[in-house]
């Protein structure tokens, strides 16, 4: 499993701490059903009519994501992920992806489940579906 994380720097408010460029998310509205769980392979095919997606460039952003997932660890359990959001990161040496499942705690880097951190889907849900939660009275806090 390739990281996502380097050495910080320097930690100043706005700075650049990763080698992270960006992160393309591709998302599905938030109220989608399937009959059946959506694997991270097949997230694209399965929602190519529905996909949307989004480029983050913002450099705290991506600061505190990044440092929210180097505290996750790796867990062996079976866990068949139903895939709502799939995340490519790009960064100097390579493209990682992380996928992020419809059941609230569901995290995957690379092939690789990882404990679960609410905050990650708090600020990810909140980026992308905004008006959908506010919409639909959905408080993540």
């Amino acid at each position: 499993m390739s990281t996502i994380l380097c050495c910080c720097t320097n930690n100043k408010k706005g700075e650049d701490t990763t080698d992270v460029k960006y992160i393309n998310v591709l998302y599905t509205p938030l109220v989608v059903t399937t009959s059946v769980p959506v694997s991270c392979e097949e997230f694209e095919l399965v929602f190519e009519d529905i996909v949307q997606d989004t480029i983050i460039e913002d450099i705290e952003f991506i600061n505190n994501f990044n440092s929210l997932l180097s505290h996750l660890k790796p867990i062996s359990k079976e866990f068949e992920i139903d895939t709502r959001i799939r995340c490519y990161i790009y960064n100097n040496e390579n493209i990682d992806t992380l996928c992020l499942g419809s059941v609230y705690g569901s995290i995957v880097l690379n092939g690789q489940l990882l404990s679960h951190n609410d905050e990650i889907f708090t600020i990810i849900y909140e980026l992308l579906y905004d008006e959908e939660l506010e919409y639909y009275n959905i408080n993540l806090h």
